[in-house]
C-alpha cells in the first residue's frame, strides 16, 4: 500500500491493475475485521462483563464435521464414549493434506464450537453437580470456543476422513487435524483433580446449549 503514489489515490491518475489488485486485498481484510468484530460484539464472546475485549485472532475453517448428532443433548461428552461414526469433509484446497495419515489409528480434530452459549468463569460440568472453574472443565461454553477430540480414524479417501467414535455436531467447523500418538499425548498415571471422584455421565444434556434451543423447556 505504500507504493501507491498520492496522486493517482486522489484521482489524478488511472490506478495500474497491481494498485488496484492491493487496494482490493486492504478492502477485503477489512471487511473480513469488521464481520468479525460485529460477531464478536454480538454474541459476547470474549468477556461476559463486555470488558478487556479485543479482536482477537482469525481462524479460518479447512473442513466442516458430519454427524448424526443435530443437538448437544444425548451426544457423547467424549470421543471415548462414542458409538457413532461420521466424517470429515475437507475443503480443496486441503486435499493433498491427508497423504501419510492412514497410517494413524487416532487424530486429534480441533473445532469451532459454534452452537454453545457464552462462557461463564464458573460452570457446572457434565460431570459434577456443584460449580466449577472454566478450565478446570471441558465445558464446551469457553471465552475461545475450540474443541478438541482425539477420534478413531476409520480411513481416508481423498479429502474425506471417515471418523469413529465421534462427539461433534453435525456441521462443526474443523479449525485442525492432529495425528494421536500415545507415545507423546498418553499420561495415563496423571491426576485428574475433581474428574478422579466425578459422577458417570458420558452424554451431554442441553445446559451449555443455546438459550433459542432451551425455548420451552422447563
Amino acid at each position: 500500500a505504500e507504493s501507491l503514489e498520492p496522486a493517482r489515490l486522489g484521482g489524478y491518475g488511472p490506478l495500474t491493475s497491481d494498485e488496484e489488485e492491493i487496494l482490493r486485498r486492504l478492502l477485503d481484510s477489512l471487511r473480513e475485521t469488521l464481520d468479525l468484530l460485529q460477531k464478536q460484539t454480538s454474541k459476547e464472546q470474549l468477556s461476559p462483563e463486555r470488558v478487556q475485549e479485543s479482536p482477537g485472532a482469525v481462524f479460518h475453517p479447512i473442513g466442516v464435521v458430519r454427524s448424526p448428532f443435530k443437538e448437544q443433548e444425548g451426544t457423547p461428552i467424549q470421543p471415548r464414549w462414542g458409538k457413532a461414526s461420521g466424517r470429515v469433509e475437507l475443503f480443496e484446497p486441503f486435499r493433498e493434506c491427508t497423504r501419510d495419515l492412514e497410517g494413524f489409528e487416532r487424530i486429534w480434530i480441533l473445532s469451532l464450537l459454534d452452537r454453545a452459549r457464552p462462557w461463564a468463569q464458573q460452570v457446572i460440568p457434565y460431570r459434577d453437580t456443584v460449580p466449577r472453574g472454566l478450565f478446570s472443565t471441558r465445558a464446551p461454553s469457553r471465552p475461545n470456543p475450540i474443541g478438541l477430540s482425539s477420534v478413531r480414524l476409520l480411513r481416508v479417501d481423498g479429502r474425506t476422513l471417515e471418523i469413529g467414535e465421534l462427539d461433534l455436531l453435525d456441521g462443526t467447523p474443523v479449525l485442525d487435524i492432529k495425528p494421536y500418538s500415545p507415545r507423546f499425548d498418553a499420561y495415563p498415571e496423571a491426576r485428574s483433580g475433581w474428574l478422579d471422584a466425578g459422577r458417570d455421565s458420558q452424554h451431554a444434556d442441553a445446559r451449555f446449549a443455546p438459550d433459542d434451543e432451551n425455548e420451552g423447556e422447563s
